[in-house]
C-alpha cells in the first residue's frame, strides 16, 4: 500500500533522480537515512522507481514481436537489461510483446533490431515501426504530490564546473553509462573504483553528459502508480497526413487535466 510519504519521495526523485539524500531530507523535512531505507524497501518489493541513465533519443522504434508458443516471458527476460530497451509489454492479440527501443543513433537501433532480434530462435516474427515524432514524452510526467514550494526545494542537477573537460572520451562515457544504466543513483566513488579513474573525473563526466548526451530518469513501476490506475498502450490508424494533428489532440487532453491523460504519444511509420 503506497503511503503519502512514499509518493512524495517518488515525486522528488522524478524531479532529480541523483539528488543527494541530505538534500532530499531537507526538501522533504524527513530524515535522509529513513528516505534511503524507504527507497531500498520499495526496490526490493519491485514497487518503487527504477532510476537509471538513458541516452538522449535520436532514434526510436516500437517493435511488435511474435514468439514461439509459451516463450513470451523467456523472450522478454532476454532483453530486459539491454541498455536501449525502454519498455517491454506482454500483450494479447496479433503479437506477444511490444518493445519500445530508443537510442542516440540509428546505427545502434538497427543493430539491435536486425542482429539481436533477428538472431533469437524464440522469435518467429518482428514488425518494426520507426518513431517519426515524439509529441508527449512519458518521462516528463510527474506525480505532483509535492506542493510547488516543496518541489522548488528539491535541488536540480548542477552544470559542469568551469575546469571540467567539455568532452568525455567515448570509452569512459560508455563505462560510466553502463554503471548508471544499472543504477542511476550509484555513488561516484563506486563508479570511479570500477572504471579506474578519479572520483572528480567521474563527477565531471556525469555532469557533462547529463547536460548533453545522457538523461537521468525515474520511471515508476506499475505497483507504484497511485489510485489503482494502470498504464495501457493503444495504437491508432489515422487518416492520411493526419497522424501529427491527431497526436496533438492527445497531448492537449493531457494538458487539460483529463482524469487519465495519455503519458506518452508518438507517431510512427
Amino acid at each position: 500500500m503506497r503511503t503519502e510519504a512514499d509518493l512524495r519521495l517518488i515525486h522528488a526523485l522524478q524531479l532529480e533522480p541523483r539528488a543527494p539524500w541530505s538534500d532530499l531530507g531537507r526538501a522533504l523535512a524527513t530524515d535522509p537515512v529513513a528516505l534511503a531505507r524507504r527507497l531500498g524497501q520499495d526496490r526490493r518489493r519491485g514497487s518503487g522507481v527504477d532510476q537509471r541513465a538513458t541516452a538522449v533519443v535520436s532514434a526510436a522504434a516500437i517493435v511488435e514481436i511474435e514468439c514461439v508458443q509459451g516463450k513470451a516471458a523467456q523472450t522478454a527476460w532476454l532483453h530486459v537489461d539491454h541498455e536501449i530497451v525502454r519498455t517491454i509489454d506482454h500483450t494479447s492479440g496479433g503479437r506477444d510483446l511490444v518493445v519500445v527501443v530508443a537510442t542516440s543513433d540509428l546505427e545502434s537501433l538497427s543493430t539491435f533490431v536486425i542482429d539481436r532480434l533477428g538472431d533469437q530462435t524464440l522469435i518467429t516474427r518482428a514488425r518494426t515501426h520507426l518513431v517519426t515524432d515524439v509529441l508527449v514524452e512519458g518521462s516528463d510526467w510527474r506525480l505532483n504530490t509535492l506542493s510547488e514550494t516543496e518541489a522548488q526545494r528539491v535541488p536540480r542537477a548542477k552544470p559542469p564546473r568551469p575546469r571540467a573537460a567539455r568532452q568525455v572520451p567515448p570509452d569512459l562515457r560508455a563505462l560510466i553509462f553502463h554503471e548508471l544504466y544499472r543504477d542511476g543513483r550509484s555513488p561516484t566513488g563506486n563508479i570511479a573504483a570500477k572504471v579506474g579513474v578519479s572520483n572528480q573525473r567521474v563527477t565531471d563526466a556525469i555532469n557533462t553528459t547529463a547536460f548533453g548526451r545522457t538523461r537521468f530518469r525515474a520511471p515508476m513501476s506499475p505497483a507504484a502508480i497511485p489510485d489503482g490506475r494502470s498504464a495501457r498502450g493503444t495504437s491508432c490508424r489515422c487518416l492520411p497526413r493526419r497522424s501529427t494533428s491527431s497526436g496533438r489532440r492527445f497531448r492537449n487532453w493531457r494538458k487539460s487535466g483529463w482524469p487519465s491523460p495519455p503519458q506518452a504519444v508518438t507517431t510512427s511509420s
